[in-house]
């Protein structure tokens, strides 16, 4: 009966088609495989966590440097604002600095009696008087004054300021031939021991102002203003027939591309004796010094060179010889020193009673302003070229040029056509 059980015939089925158990070796094989899949495996990760570590110090280091950049900027950005405060601040000192200027300048305007002499060196009614800004030195106190014992601390002129040109000057004008004493000798040695004994730092420079060093210096410094403007065809050098240089003492500051082309050069100078030649060196023609323009003379070519500062007229001077001895299209050329930053010093002028300047052989103060104003006032002549300059001196003058040169004003001016 057991025997044909049908559960037991259906076991029996079943286990006969049962596949016969694996060997050892192969359960190992397959084992070994599995392991080394879940090595490799293993391996990868590894790597991918080395490799995101490694992306996150990167990420860790670029958010240091942005985090310093953007602090650096923050300072920054609090350094400028700072600036722009104080900036700020300075421009709100400077604008009722200039209200307070302009209300002096006005109340001294209008305070000044009716009639006030015009600016001597463009004409305009709109100047100030300053007291005692002028402080006269002891050499020009001797000279002018006759005043040789006096302290130099309680001799002053009342100033004369233009608040158009900004052009600064004594307002008494003085007798012509008290000024015409400063320049007795000129440079000489009398001169020298004279100025040193009233002025003993002038020593420093005594036996090196004005001389030939300084002038070959100079010369060559003009001679290339003058061929620049040649080459940039602002300046025609070839029409140029006759010269004349207006206060050139012995005649050394004329430019060679000038002498050498005119048939016909005169130096006007008072110190100097009538027709006396002058200096005529490599490349010059030998030129005429006087002290006296022949009338209705004209000329091609006229320099105030270191002139105008002199003088205490500059502005007719210029509109006379203009006027009557330089032909139509003919040039002026003014070269005026640089002394003090005028429209700076203009308002320690005005505001500051304790604020002077030393009136010496210069008594007039110029800047880029004051010369452009005295050309555009004589009415026919225009400015061509104008510009602030150094030129090499050879000798320095400690607080002075301590590097040798100095500042300068060069005007190159031309003649209208018609006037």
């Amino acid at each position: 009966m057991a025997e044909n059980d049908p559960r037991l015939l259906g076991l029996t089925e079943q286990r006969m088609q049962t596949k016969p158990a694996e060997s050892p070796a192969l359960l190992l094989q397959r084992l070994k495989q599995r392991t080394d899949q879940l090595v490799e495996s293993q391996r990868r990760l590894q790597q991918e966590y080395l490799s995101l570590q490694e992306e996150r110090d990167q990420l860790l280091a670029q958010h240091r440097e942005l985090s310093s950049a953007v602090e650096a900027h923050r300072a920054s950005l609090e350094i400028v604002l700072n600036q722009l405060f104080i900036k700020q601040q300075e421009l709100e000192t400077a604008r009722n600095t200039l209200e307070q200027v302009l209300n002096l300048a006005h109340f001294k305007q209008e305070s000044s009696a009716a009639g006030q002499e015009a600016c001597r060196n463009c004409g305009s009614l709109r100047v100030i008087t300053v007291d005692r800004a002028g402080r006269i030195s002891p050499f020009f106190a001797a000279r002018v004054f006759g005043l040789r014992n006096s302290s130099p601390t309680d001799l002053f002129l009342d100033a004369h300021l233009c608040i158009d040109c900004l052009f600064l000057t004594h307002a008494a004008k003085l007798p012509e031939e008290s000024i015409s004493r400063l320049y007795e000798d000129y440079r000489e040695a009398s001169y020298n021991r004279e100025r040193i004994a009233l002025e003993p730092d002038y020593s420093l420079i005594a036996e090196q102002i004005g001389k030939p060093d300084e002038m070959h210096r100079r010369v060559a410094d003009l001679n290339e203003y003058v061929e620049e403007l040649i080459n940039k065809e602002v300046f025609t050098a070839g029409n140029i027939n006759s010269a004349l240089d207006w206060g050139g003492s012995s005649g050394d500051y004329m430019p060679t591309a000038i002498t050498r082309i005119c048939r016909d050069v005169n130096i006007f100078d008072i110190t100097h004796s009538e027709n006396s030649r002058g200096y005529a060196g490599e490349g010059r023609n030998q030129s005429i010094r006087t002290n006296n323009i022949e009338q209705g003379k004209m000329y091609d070519y006229i320099q105030f060179c270191h002139v105008l500062e002199h003088l205490q007229e500059p502005l007719s001077t210029v509109q006379q010889i203009a006027k009557g001895h330089l032909r139509e299209g003919g040039y002026i050329y003014i070269e005026v020193p640089v002394e003090e930053i005028m429209n700076e010093f203009a308002l320690r002028l005005m505001l500051s009673p304790q604020t002077n300047y030393t009136v010496h052989e210069h008594i007039n103060k110029y800047c880029l302003r004051s010369i452009k104003a005295l050309v555009e006032s004589t009415e026919c002549l225009s400015v061509i070229d104008l510009r602030e300059d150094t030129t090499d001196v050879g000798w320095v003058l400690p607080g002075f040029n301590d590097k040798g040169t100095v500042k300068i004003i060069r005007c190159l001016t031309q003649k209208c056509y018609g006037c």
